[in-house]
């Protein structure tokens, strides 16, 4: 009689401790997820906010959110982001790869964005995250030893993504 509340107890605290590890991927899955783009991703914690880098040259887009945001949404904010916003040409190789996993995204969150064009439902998407998780993105330059931070407005650059 005594073995089975004790069992009880292991079970429980054997379930509490599992959630919190398995809803955080680690920093190399998510980085994973951008394909070609891996060894241009950065992930970490700076100054208590979680913040996404991608930069190919000493220019960055980057991404930031609070700590008690989802760095899976973090990233996957990025990752439509870089697939159909940014303008970098670097992404050439990316494009081509991203597709698979951009429509994963998109019909995850088909009942969200319910629009038929995958433009217009990664636009929706984008939204969705930047707004329940606050993420912001800017565009750095380093030059010279001097970083300037250019914030970026979402709106306008879903116009010229469409614009194209």
């Amino acid at each position: 009689m005594k073995r089975i509340p004790a069992l009880v107890i292991l079970g429980l605290v054997g379930l509490l401790s599992v959630p919190s590890e398995a809803a955080q991927p680690t920093e190399g899955a998510l980085r994973s997820s951008f394909g070609p783009l891996f060894s241009n991703i950065a992930i970490r914690t700076e100054h208590g906010q979680r913040v996404l880098e991608y930069c190919p040259d000493n220019t960055c887009e980057r991404f930031v959110a609070p700590a008690s945001s989802s760095q899976q949404a973090l990233a996957d904010f990025a990752f439509l982001y870089l697939y159909k916003v940014s303008g970098y040409f670097y992404l050439a190789e990316f494009k081509k790869a991203a597709p698979a996993h951009a429509k994963s995204l998109v019909s995850q969150n088909s009942q969200r964005c319910p629009q038929p064009e995958e433009l217009n439902a990664v636009a929706c998407l984008l939204r969705f995250l930047q707004r329940e998780n606050h993420i912001r993105v800017s565009f750095t330059r380093e030059d010279e030893g001097q970083v300037s931070v250019v914030p970026v407005n979402l709106e306008e650059e879903l116009r010229r993504a469409s614009a194209k």
